[in-house]
């Protein structure tokens, strides 16, 4: 299984590794996360990084998830997933956009 520390490691794992990563889950600060599909209606915000949209969307309660596609996107589509829990967003965010 990925560990993996932060979240400026978790965007070079969803750049460089998660298309083709095989298996459900990866661990995250010692979380374990899954690895679902899901599809992109509720897309909230998005970062291209390199040639890579990383999606971030609302998911469960204390949760959002973070989808990585290098490929079009048709909204309704399932898509790779990670289920991330709410205290690590706003660190994301701020990590993708430059101000952390």
């Amino acid at each position: 299984m990925k560990s993996i520390h932060n979240c400026d490691e978790l965007i070079k794992f969803l750049v460089n590794e998660f298309a083709s990563y095989p298996l459900d889950c990866v661990e995250f600060q010692g979380d374990i996360l899954d690895i679902t599909m899901t599809d992109y209606t509720y897309e909230e915000l998005g970062f291209i990084v390199d040639n890579t949209l990383i999606s971030i969307a609302s998911s469960a309660e204390g949760y959002f998830d973070v989808k990585a596609c290098t490929t079009p996107i048709k909204f309704g589509e399932l898509a790779r997933s990670i289920c991330v829990p709410d205290y690590v967003k706003n660190e994301l965010i701020a990590t993708l956009s430059g101000e952390w």
